[in-house]
């Protein structure tokens, strides 16, 4: 699956935020599953919102709540 610009670069940011060594486990977890749905060939969208749906059951890291905002940005409501 072909992603566009906006999913691409939101796709780096969730390189950035697996890698950042002040999220939790949980946090690392869910979003180290999603980019390997996404990687598989999964709907980005909706890869993106069971993420973000996930999140709200746990406390976020400053980069998790980095991330969201970044989504509220790029990606319409």
């Amino acid at each position: 699956m072909k992603l566009t610009k906006t999913q691409q670069e939101l796709l780096h940011i969730m390189y950035r935020v697996i890698l950042d060594t002040r999220i939790t486990e949980m946090e690392r977890l869910l979003f180290t599953k999603t980019k390997s749905q996404i990687e598989f060939g999964r709907t980005f969208d909706k890869e993106l919102n069971a993420l973000l749906n996930e999140l709200d059951f746990i406390p976020n890291s400053i980069s998790t709540r980095d991330f969201r905002d970044e989504v509220l940005k790029r990606l319409p409501v």
